[in-house]
């Protein structure tokens, strides 16, 4: 026994298209129930986008019709639901688009037609089309992509800005370049001078908002992540900077902004922060598992990687900087031999007192000073809450009018949510940085089973949460070439 098809016919004009004969709504929405009423198939509805264009998918009549096709499959599973269009350009005009489309369509089991042309996944040619226009649509998606990289690109070295919002002490220009905002940028270099000055993200942070600085975003607050942005970015010597996630892409365009402050200054704040925080840029991108770790025990001097290759396979080295300048005769230690001496220094550990080692070395201070900032927060948290109560005093005595309230009930909710935020954020850190000796002591446990089992940037990962530094030193009785053994003395831990 043959079921009744259901049939949503959706129907499409844009504005320029309105005035053409056959075209027109009435004429399409004809059409189409007349082509429906000959196959037998019963019309769910129509669904009308009037001078609509077809740019996205992002239509009301669209969007109604998804959410009642989902709707009756869910209700009716085994029942015949199909999508009916005059023309494919009806629905969509770009393949990607069409290419999610349908694959809605499949997984909800819905067919689609086009009443004038062979699409029709209802039938075996037309689900064979469906094929082709999914390597259409990543043939352009990847072409989209690779054009947008390209035009992105093309902009920094123009030096036009590619991103949405310009970067705090600039404005956009007409030329799509950026122009310096005097106020803004003042702000700038007091961030910079004070930072130099030994004052950090959190400190400067509370320091500006209590000092009535403001941000970009009108009634916002500071907040650390904002003020280490400013203190890392390029810009403010007039470097644009793009594809910051890709390394192998990743470059910058001097002179392509005005500068707002030296060249001198923004070095030292990088020599500051990587001096604070251990881990240089390099030392996280460069694929040299021990980079930023070694240290030479002869001389002081950090130890580099370097590599060779011999019949197409790559070795990796380490030399001492001081043995580049002839200042120091530490000879080169191979990687692998260096990877298997800290496994056995490792496993010579006595675990219970290295765990203990581990636990004092993390930073104490700054647990008081994370929980000294929480007590702030909460303080400010409660006046928040405090200046809201008294808002809505003042409107029921008919002190203040009804958009009064409203406008300043908003903006105190908008800086509580700004303050749960940040409370959360600094709960999160204080919680992690609390490791027990017995937590400590299990990691350790199980560091080298864990250890053969990851990748090498995994490898790397797992020694940088582990280890700061190391000293290493070679024994002085062995030959000045490659060495077998590799004494790892005074570790640092984190």
């Amino acid at each position: 026994m043959s079921t009744s098809v259901n049939v949503a016919i959706y129907i499409r004009v844009s504005t320029e298209e309105q005035a053409k004969e056959g075209f027109s709504l009435a004429a399409q929405k004809e059409r189409l129930s007349q082509f429906a009423n000959g196959l037998g198939w019963t019309i769910f509805d129509f669904y009308l986008d009037e001078g609509i264009s077809a740019k996205d998918t992002n239509r009301p009549e669209l969007q109604r019709m998804l959410k009642d096709m989902k709707g009756f499959r869910k209700q009716n599973p085994e029942s015949e639901f199909v999508v009916l269009v005059f023309r494919l350009d009806r629905l969509t005009r770009s393949i990607l688009d069409l290419f999610k489309l349908l694959e809605l369509f499949e997984q909800h089991k819905v067919g689609f037609k086009s009443a004038t042309e062979i699409f029709d996944t209802t039938t075996a040619i037309g689900r064979l089309f469906i094929t082709i226009i999914g390597a259409l649509a990543q043939w352009e998606r990847e072409n989209l992509a690779e054009r947008v990289r390209v035009g992105m690109e093309q902009m920094v070295i123009e030096g036009k800005f590619h991103g949405g919002v310009a970067p705090f002490g600039y404005g956009m220009g007409k030329d799509g370049k950026l122009e310096i905002k005097e106020e803004e940028a003042s702000t700038v270099k007091i961030i910079f001078d004070r930072y130099l000055k030994g004052m950090g993200d959190d400190n400067l942070c509370r320091w500006l908002n209590q000092m009535g600085y403001k941000t970009k975003k009108s009634g916002s607050i500071w907040h650390g992540s904002t003020v280490r942005q400013i203190l890392q970015n390029p810009i403010y010597i007039g470097s644009l900077r793009w594809n910051m996630t890709t390394n192998a892409q990743y470059f910058e365009v001097e002179n392509a902004a005005p500068a707002i402050i030296s060249t001198e200054i923004f070095e030292q704040a990088q020599e500051l922060r990587s001096s604070r925080t251990g881990d240089h840029p390099r030392t996280v991108n460069s694929d040299y598992l021990f980079t930023g770790r070694l240290i030479c025990n002869r001389c002081g001097s950090p130890l580099s990687g370097t590599s060779s290759s011999f019949k197409g396979k790559k070795f990796k080295y380490y030399k001492c900087r001081g043995s580049l300048n002839g200042t120091c005769d530490l000879p080169t230690l191979n990687e692998d031999i260096m990877e298997n001496c800290f496994l056995e220094y490792v496993r010579s550990l006595d675990i219970t007192s290295a765990a203990s080692e581990v636990a004092a070395s993390k930073d104490a201070v700054e647990i008081d000073k994370n929980q000294e900032e929480l007590q702030k927060l909460k303080s400010e948290l409660e006046k928040v809450k405090s200046r809201k109560r008294k808002w809505q005093e003042l409107y029921m005595d008919e002190l203040i009018t009804k958009d009064d309230l409203r406008k300043n009930t908003q903006q105190e909710l908008d800086k509580e949510q700004e303050l749960l935020r940040q409370i959360s954020d600094l709960e999160g850190v204080t919680n992690q940085s609390r490791k027990s000796p017995e937590e400590i002591a299990v990691a350790l446990q199980n560091f080298e089973m864990m250890w053969h089992l990851l990748a090498p940037a995994e490898k790397k990962s797992a020694l940088g949460l582990l280890i700061d530094k190391m000293h290493v030193d070679t024994p002085i009785t062995q030959h000045k070439k490659m060495r077998r053994q590799i004494d790892i003395l005074n570790v640092s831990f984190r």
